[in-house]
């Protein structure tokens, strides 16, 4: 697959998402991202922040935020992230028979390319969306499966040319797409999009693997972030099977000590995955 990939700023991709209603906010040349209700995190959760660096905090009391430490700085919990590194040494030869059986299937049906701009995915992604949307009831604004909404998606989306979107083809209709960011040293995932008949025949299989060719090609990039770990979940699970890594990383937390008493009391489970030991 030819694409291409074009690395962004850490603040070019804070303007990416802020189009597509994220809360970021920008404290002492640090992005922070509000990921639920009265909680921040980085921008890009898996780069360290120098505890010196955080002379002021990125929202106030009684909100809290989390951060990666540097090596050997002081820590109070783990951030833990599903990752692939080591991309120029990706091969499809190395993969398992089966995994390469699958891929080889799936190319034998479809094409993966780069969706070239707005109107196309316009044209062809609001069915796909929907496809997807009533397989998995995603509800992250789900206000796209009306077409107005849809069509404002994508034009942001081609607002920035460094924006990488992957579309999968059966003969020359557009079946799946996904989004992708290369930020500073990591291209960040998103989630792919799909029509049910074409993931069951494994498209996306076959856009991993292409993407994953693709990036093991570029010159400074060093891994793919492709989402926080969420406890072991299936779609934990989903991407561990194909060759991702569970990555913990030392971080600082810090929350109100009352709120973080109530969600051990209350909120086991949610506490056991904030501290990083699930």
């Amino acid at each position: 697959m030819q694409g291409n990939m074009q690395p962004m700023t850490l603040g070019e991709y804070a303007e990416s998402q802020i189009r597509f209603g994220a809360n970021v906010v920008c404290r002492g040349g640090h992005y922070w991202r509000q990921i639920r209700p009265f909680f921040y995190r980085p921008l890009l959760p898996v780069t360290a922040i120098s505890s010196q660096a955080i002379a002021r905090a990125p929202i106030s009391w009684p909100r809290g935020y989390q951060y990666v430490v540097e090596d050997g700085a002081p820590a109070n919990s783990f951030m833990n992230f599903v990752m692939l590194d080591n991309l120029g040494a990706y091969r499809l030869e190395n993969l398992s028979q089966k995994r390469r059986q699958v891929i080889a299937r799936a190319a034998k049906k479809f094409e993966v390319r780069s969706i070239a701009n707005a109107p196309e995915l316009k044209a062809q992604g609001h069915a796909v969306y929907l496809s997807f949307f009533q397989r998995t009831g995603y509800a992250y604004k789900a206000e796209r499966v009306q077409k107005p909404a849809f069509d404002q998606w994508a034009d942001d989306l081609f607002k920035s040319s460094k924006t990488l979107m992957i579309g999968g083809y059966d003969q020359g209709r557009l079946v799946a797409f996904s989004t992708w960011y290369w930020v500073a040293r990591t291209l960040v995932y998103t989630t792919l999009v799909s029509e049910t008949e074409a993931m069951r025949e494994d498209i996306g299989e076959l856009m991993f693997h292409e993407v994953r060719d693709l990036a093991g090609k570029q010159h400074g990039l060093d891994e793919i972030f492709l989402r926080n770990y969420q406890g072991g979940n299936s779609i934990d699970q989903y991407h561990l099977f194909r060759g991702a890594q569970l990555v913990r990383k030392p971080a600082q937390l810090c929350v109100p000590f009352p709120i973080l008493a109530a969600m051990r009391q209350f909120a086991p489970r949610k506490h056991e995955l904030l501290l990083g030991r699930s």
